[in-house]
């Protein structure tokens, strides 16, 4: 009797086994089933040549050059969709890291390009979850169907970051999301779809300033007195100046104007320097008390004050003098004499140039109030124009035209910051519907 419940337990037992064996297998098919299904119900294909963690420890600082041609992860994405799908590329920087996202820079390059761009100047998305420290969109891109596009993705640490910590590291994975077009701009992408008829050419000695968007080389400025050229950040009208070759957005305080002395004292040559005057200490006291809130959508410039001179005795003449006033040929490229004082500077707000007032419109030929950007005030520059028994400073005048003034004298300050031009944006950029910023992802 024994003998034959223990045979009866064995063969249940064996039995039992046996259904669990096909449970589990049921369960597994099942989960590959799902699994194909999902896979195959999307009609775009991505496929990355690495694991998704792209980590950073202890790594070298590199120059741009060379980080161009560090190690990349690619990515390959074919559209099989019968519509147009917006394919955007995520950066998820974990909470484990040690180094912030204002010290990583990304370069994209492939079939689409992104230059090389500090991560802190993109796009961040909302994100809920607790082990993610931020959310980057690095680039968005609309693929049409039957399209393949390649991506060559690469991080490295700028040449400029400073690190203290014994152990660096930079923890983040990486996908490409495929979605339904949405039809949602950069702010790069609408100011050019708004402003199709790009002036390419300038005659600066002419008294008739075209209006619309001016490109130099990389770089756009509106000129003459545009009308759809408004920006609203909170209570703040401002007007766009153009876009930075960054894609960056040059944006002007014309209702937010500070008048002050361009320094105390004239008797010296360096007090052309606007960044080192009294005037950049009044302007840099209002940005942290009204602006510095917007930091995180604000990036960092280089501003120009150009030392390059000619010298005629005492009397010295700074290079901006002959290219504004004798010659009428504005430039962007910032240079420094062999003085101490002068060249570029790095700033959330600044100034603008008489060489991008002149690239607006302006002349020291003739007068123009017809612009976006005439104040009917004396407004100060950061170009230097003589030193001679004093120092003297470019302005434009109230009468609107390109003059002079000594530095010891009262001017108008314009602020300009610069804000990240990859953000999206609403409005349609007039003064009744002026472009904002649409944070809603």
């Amino acid at each position: 009797m024994r003998e034959d419940y223990k045979k009866r337990l064995t063969i249940l037992t064996i039995i039992l086994i046996i259904l669990g064996i096909i449970l589990v297998f049921y369960y597994l098919w099942k989960i590959d089933n799902n699994t194909l299904a999902a896979n195959t119900a999307s009609c775009v294909d991505i496929i990355y040549s690495d694991e998704l963690n792209y980590n950073l420890v202890n790594p070298e600082s590199l120059r741009d050059s060379d980080g161009k041609g560090a190690s990349a992860r690619s990515i390959s994405i074919t559209n099989k969709c019968s519509d147009i799908k917006t394919i955007q590329l995520y950066l998820d920087v974990l909470n484990t890291s040690t180094i912030n996202s204002n010290k990583i820079k990304t370069y994209i390059n492939g079939d689409i390009t992104l230059e090389p761009t500090l991560l802190s100047d993109l796009k961040t998305l909302k994100n809920d979850d607790e082990s993610i420290k931020e959310k980057k969109r690095l680039y968005k891109y609309d693929l049409e169907p039957n399209k393949s596009i390649r991506l060559n993705l690469r991080m490295w640490l700028d040449e400029y970051a400073a690190l203290s910590q014994d152990k660096n590291t930079f923890y983040s994975t990486y996908e490409i999301v495929a979605t339904d077009q949405i039809i949602k701009p950069t702010f790069v992408e609408k100011l050019l779809k708004d402003n199709p008829n790009i002036i390419n050419n300038i005659d600066y000695s002419s008294e008739i300033v075209e209006t619309g968007l001016v490109k130099l080389n990389n770089t756009y400025y509106f000129r003459g007195n545009p009308v759809n050229n408004y920006f609203k950040i909170d209570d703040y009208i401002l007007r766009i100046v153009g876009i930075n070759s960054d894609n960056s957005i040059k944006l002007a305080f014309t209702n937010n104007l500070l008048d002050s002395q361009f320094n105390e004292y004239s008797n010296k040559e360096e007090t052309v320097v606007f960044n080192t005057s009294t005037a950049s200490t009044v302007l840099d006291a209002w940005y942290e008390e009204n602006i510095s809130k917007y930091d995180g959508y604000l990036v960092t410039k280089d501003y120009c004050v150009d030392t390059t001179y000619t010298k005629y005795y005492s009397q010295i003449t700074y290079g901006g003098n002959k290219r504004l006033f004798d010659e009428d040929n504005p430039s962007l490229v910032c240079n420094a004499g062999d003085r101490d004082y002068g060249g570029k500077y790095s700033s959330k707000v600044g100034i603008l140039s008489a060489d991008e007032l002149s690239i607006i419109g302006f002349n020291s030929k003739f007068n123009n109030q017809n612009n976006y950007l005439f104040l009917n005030k004396d407004t100060c520059t950061t170009t230097p124009y003589s030193y001679y028994y004093g120092a003297y400073i470019t302005v434009l005048n109230k009468e609107g035209k390109l003059s002079y003034m000594k530095v010891n004298n009262t001017c108008t300050m314009i602020p300009i910051i610069n804000i990240n031009g990859h953000l999206t944006i609403k409005g349609e950029g007039t003064v009744n519907s002026p472009y904002e910023l649409d944070l809603d992802d």
